[in-house]
């Protein structure tokens, strides 16, 4: 695993890691049941790098937005950190995190709901 995730600076277990991935994109049933504490996922969009050239992400949920950082794999393959942070990018008190040094021409959405998932919460 050997990542750090937020403000810890510990590495994750993979148990913590197995709790934060969720079937939040799929048929959606329960926020308890499917670990989805903010709702189904609704779409994810690039917003491009910060100063350290980490990526940033924005993400909607259909109850909560959320802004996830990436770090860039290092030579052994593994992900130095991730951080989810609570909230849009422009609303984050972590500028030093999220500010996008090297921006897309205009954040480019690589997820949005499927169809065929929507309504069901």
């Amino acid at each position: 695993m050997g990542f750090t995730y937020g403000l810890n600076n510990l590495p994750l277990s993979r148990y913590q890691v197995r709790r934060l991935i969720t079937y939040c994109s799929k048929q959606y049933v329960h926020r308890r049941l499917d670990n989805c504490y903010s709702g189904p996922l609704e779409s994810v969009k690039y917003l491009g790098a910060n100063a350290g050239g980490d990526d940033v992400y924005d993400v909607k949920f259909a109850h909560m937005d959320k802004t996830y950082v990436i770090s860039q794999p290092a030579p052994d393959g593994m992900i130095a950190s991730i951080w989810m942070i609570e909230g849009s990018a422009i609303q984050s008190i972590r500028h030093d995190v999220v500010s996008v040094t090297s921006p897309e021409k205009s954040a480019k959405t690589i997820y949005t709901r499927p169809r065929e998932y929507t309504g069901s919460f």
